[in-house]
C-alpha cells in the first residue's frame, strides 16, 4: 500500500519567520505600505502621512537606539493614535517583531481598541492577517499571538498589568488619564521603562497623551527653549525631561 507523509512546507514556512531578520524599514514607511483605515462612514484607504506631517518624526524615532523613549504631546483628534499605536504596531509585527505592550487608562478603552482598532486592522490590511497565528488558542481579549512568536499584551495602569513582563517595545496612550501613581510603585512611564530594559537599546517606551493637567503656577521661568509650564504631573512633566521638540508650521502669507 503507498505510505502518504505529512507535508513538511507549512511548518518550514512557520520556523522561518521566527528567524527572518528586521527589515530596514522606518515606521512611517512601513505605515505606508501596510496600514488600511476602514472607518464606518468615514475615510477608507491607506494610511497617508501627508495629512498628518508632523507624525513622521515621532514616529521613525520609535526605532531610534539613541532614545529610550518617545513622549508626544499633542491636541486632541490630530492622528496621534493612528501614527504612533497603529503604524507602530504595523511596524513591530511586519517589519521587526518583539513582545509589545499597550496600556490605555482602563480596561474598558483597551478592550475598545482592541475591538475597534487591532480587530479591523487585521481584517483590512492583508500583511498583517497573514502574521496572525492560525491557532484559535493563541487570541484571547487581552492577547494576539502571530506566526513568528511576537506577543501582544493590552492592559491598563495597574501594578499587575505593569509587572513581571518582559517586553521589547511599550505604549502608554492618553497618559494624562493615568494615575500618578501605580499601586505605591511609581509612574506608570517609569513601570513601563522598566519592562523594556531586557531589551537594552532596541527597546522603546511610547508616551501619548493631550495635556489634561492643571499648571501649577504662573509665575515660572523656562528653564531652556520649549519648555512646558510646570504641572501637576501626566505627559508634560515627562516632556520637560527630554530634549523638548516642536512642530512649527510654516507662515503661509
Amino acid at each position: 500500500m503507498p505510505e502518504f507523509y505529512a507535508d513538511p512546507a507549512p511548518i518550514v514556512r512557520d520556523i522561518a519567520e521566527m528567524i527572518r531578520p528586521p527589515r530596514r524599514v522606518s515606521v512611517s514607511e512601513c505605515a505606508r505600505e501596510v496600514v488600511r483605515i476602514e472607518t464606518p462612514g468615514g475615510y477608507a484607504g491607506p494610511w497617508d502621512s501627508s495629512l498628518t506631517p508632523y507624525m513622521i518624526e515621532p514616529m521613525d524615532l520609535l526605532k531610534s537606539r539613541r532614545h529610550e523613549a518617545v513622549v508626544f504631546v499633542s491636541p486632541a483628534r490630530t492622528g496621534k493614535t493612528q501614527a504612533l499605536l497603529d503604524g507602530w504596531l504595523a511596524h513591530s509585527v511586519v517589519a521587526d517583531p518583539g513582545d509589545m505592550g499597550l496600556y490605555f487608562s482602563t480596561q474598558t478603552l483597551a478592550y475598545d481598541y482592541r475591538k475597534r482598532r487591532i480587530e479591523r486592522m487585521h481584517r483590512h490590511c492583508p500583511a498583517l492577517q497573514a502574521k496572525l497565528s492560525p491557532r484559535k488558542h493563541d487570541t484571547t481579549i487581552e492577547m494576539v499571538t502571530y506566526r513568528h512568536g511576537m506577543i501582544l499584551n493590552l492592559g491598563w495602569p495597574s501594578s499587575s498589568q505593569l509587572a513581571q513582563r518582559d517586553l521589547r517595545y511599550v505604549a502608554m496612550s492618553d497618559y494624562d488619564s493615568f494615575p500618578d501613581d501605580i499601586g505605591g510603585e511609581g509612574s506608570a512611564f517609569d513601570l513601563g521603562k522598566k519592562r523594556v530594559q531586557v531589551a537594552m537599546s532596541a527597546g522603546m517606551a511610547l508616551v501619548e497623551s493631550s495635556p489634561k493637567r492643571a499648571i501649577t503656577t504662573n509665575q515660572w521661568t523656562p528653564d531652556g527653549p520649549h519648555m512646558a509650564p510646570p504641572v501637576a504631573g501626566g505627559v508634560l512633566q515627562l516632556y520637560n525631561r527630554g530634549d523638548r521638540r516642536r512642530w512649527l508650521w510654516e507662515c503661509l502669507d
